[in-house]
């Protein structure tokens, strides 16, 4: 199924083709990335004050689609680590924002029962092996993740997320 769309960008007319991609999908590609980009700009008011969120929140605006785009390519048991900008890809793994608030809120029903916050985002039911404050970390994780998924003769894919502030730290090498 080939779906095309005309979009108006400030050069003119252009097309987008979208090959094999159900409208659902794209739909609901669509709903996670604007739920995603309305949670972190919920966030930063509440930080501000320093009173609603405890501590610093990382945001990682405009990169919805990376998240989703990564998230949308692996299957339902495959693992996922993040840096300290982990919103996003606990959301597009399959966190509710429900979960993810109350834990950077401090409450229980948080996904860390309200004692990690923003750097301690996990969900090991879903995949999601958390969130750090350490920039390189998640490759660590996720490599002993993937050795783990090899001993148990598993296909389970290991993804860990990383910026250029990871790159040059020893277990990213």
């Amino acid at each position: 199924m080939t779906e095309t769309q005309t979009v108006a960008e400030p050069e003119g007319l252009i097309e987008i083709r979208l090959e094999g991609v159900p409208l659902d999908d794209l739909d609901e590609w669509l709903e996670t990335m604007l739920l995603i980009r309305e949670f972190e700009e919920s966030l930063e008011p509440l930080t501000t004050s320093g009173t609603q969120i405890p501590g610093g929140v990382h945001q990682a605006s405009g990169q919805e689609a990376v998240a989703l785009g990564v998230m949308r390519a692996l299957e339902p048991q495959d693992i996922v680590a993040s840096p300290h900008r982990p919103h996003h890809h606990a959301l597009a793994k399959g966190m509710t924002a429900r979960v993810a608030m109350a834990e950077l809120w401090g409450r229980t029903t948080g996904c860390a029962g309200g004692r990690g916050g923003t750097m301690h985002l996990n969900d090991f039911s879903l995949g999601y092996f958390g969130s750090n404050g350490i920039v390189g970390a998640p490759v660590g994780i996720a490599m002993g993740a993937a050795l783990a998924a090899k001993l148990r003769r598993t296909d389970q894919v290991c993804v860990g997320f990383f910026g250029e502030g990871g790159a040059n730290t020893g277990r990213t090498w």
